[in-house]
């Protein structure tokens, strides 16, 4: 495996995430939520299929747990419905911080779904990530805003897709896996597109639930570029993580999925004049801490494993050739 490259590549691609979450700000005050997702669904779905029948590859779309897919599909959906319709209410910063939750939800749900065990350290930790939350959102809870957590339930239900994902779909390809998320997000909101993509909900009283509610409209040029663009941002981003991991070990390279907050706060500055507060900042350094210490832990007890298995064979190796013959 090359970790660097790995690096590289994920690095890039949470660079390209963080442009295709900035264009889908931009459209939020005039495009519907749901259109967007529609024609990004039918453009990620063309491309894959395009590039494996070019590639004779389409075995690749095989799938054995279709209830599984579909489930996941739904929780992807609904998870990152929220948190772009949360990006349009709040700092692109604040939003991409809070989803960052989503290593915590992810330890704790695999307790569950994959029996893994979960130490007091580990409790300790995810507890106090999750603390961070409290700084961002807003101490003042007088003037707590409810669409300040919708990021991390995104990042709760990215945690179940993750999870299911890890139990589930071990056999499927990445190419699949891009497939089958697109395909449900094109057939969801395709029907909300039928219920509200007509406007007859739009309001000027609800100025912040018209972004999914404004009627649908494909007569703008621009919009229909911006939309292309955003999609194909969300391709190349999948692709190159997708690479990652392929050639990089996840154990080594996760970390870096942070990167993404840097170039996100920089544009946010530019754009909106975004400034992080004193709370954001403490909020930022407890959850990104956390997470980094989160993932330290967890690899330190696998590494002890490896070794203390390596140990056992070199110091006993009769035995452990007996256990395997047995099986």
């Amino acid at each position: 495996m090359s970790n660097r490259l790995g690096i590289y590549y994920l690095v890039s691609g949470m660079f390209v995430f963080v442009f295709q979450d900035i264009i889908i700000k931009l459209l939020s005050e005039k495009v519907n939520l749901f259109q967007i997702l529609f024609i990004r669904s039918i453009l990620t779905i063309t491309l894959v299929l395009l590039f494996l029948k070019i590639s004779k590859q389409t075995k690749l779309l095989s799938t054995s747990n279709p209830i599984i897919i579909a489930i996941r599909s739904l929780t992807f959906f609904v998870g990152f419905t929220l948190f772009y319709y949360a990006q349009s209410q709040m700092p692109v910063a604040n939003a991409l911080t809070l989803f960052y939750v989503s290593p915590f939800f992810i330890t704790i749900l695999s307790m569950f779904v994959l029996g893994e065990k979960i130490d007091l350290g580990h409790w300790v930790i995810i507890i106090l990530g999750f603390s961070g939350v409290y700084f961002i959102t807003n101490p003042n809870f007088q003037e707590f805003n409810y669409i300040n957590l919708l990021p991390v339930l995104c990042a709760m239900f990215y945690g179940v897709f993750m999870v299911l994902t890890k139990k589930y779909s071990t056999t499927e390809s990445s190419f699949a896996q891009l497939f089958y998320l697109s395909l449900g997000s094109l057939l969801a909101s395709g029907i909300l597109g039928l219920i509200v993509g007509d406007g007859k909900f739009f309001s000027n009283n609800s100025v912040s639930m018209n972004y999914m509610l404004r009627e649908w409209n494909f007569t703008n040029t621009g919009e229909i570029v911006l939309i292309v663009i955003s999609a194909l941002c969300g391709c190349i981003g999948s692709f190159l993580l997708i690479s990652a991991y392929r050639i990089g070990n996840p154990s080594r390279i996760t970390p870096f999925e942070y990167s993404g907050l840097i170039p996100t706060i920089m544009l946010g500055y530019l754009i909106w004049d975004d400034i992080p507060t004193k709370n954001t900042w403490i909020g930022i350094l407890i959850i990104i801490g956390c997470g980094l210490y989160l993932f330290y832990r967890q690899n330190s007890f696998s590494d002890k494993s490896l070794k203390k298995s390596i140990n056992r064979t070199i110091n006993n190796p009769k035995k452990d050739l007996h256990i395997i013959s047995s099986e």
